[in-house]
């Protein structure tokens, strides 16, 4: 995904560690899961349309994303045709994206301020 999206969701992902884990913390096997998907990040079609506007995103930019994430990841696209809609999209797209953002090492052994470190670099 886009530069902007990925700064954005880091400084999203930043922000939930931040506010939801103490100092002493240091099992971030969840962090993905919580962070991304616990929750919408986007609520309404009108917000969606406006984020993905934002970010330079076309729609089908971000479908075509969705899809091949969801191809590759779980080898084959199980979006629904009441799924194509911009609020379904962006909150899969930030699913999916929320991957990219998340540092490539053992999160079960990192501490908050390692974690931290490594997402502010």
């Amino acid at each position: 995904m886009n530069n902007s999206i990925n700064t954005e969701l880091k400084q999203h992902l930043i922000g939930y560690i931040t506010d939801a884990y103490n100092d002493d913390d240091d099992d971030f096997d969840d962090l993905h899961h919580l962070a991304f998907n616990e929750d919408y990040y986007i609520i309404g079609y009108y917000q969606a349309k406006e984020w993905l506007q934002s970010h330079d995103v076309d729609a089908f930019e971000a479908i075509a994303y969705v899809v091949e994430r969801e191809v590759t990841d779980l080898g084959s696209c199980y979006l629904r045709p009441d799924d194509f809609n911009s609020e379904r999209i962006v909150n899969l797209l930030v699913y999916y994206a929320g991957y990219d953002v998340i540092p490539n090492i053992d999160l079960s052994n990192t501490s908050k301020k390692e974690l931290l470190a490594l997402l502010n670099e």
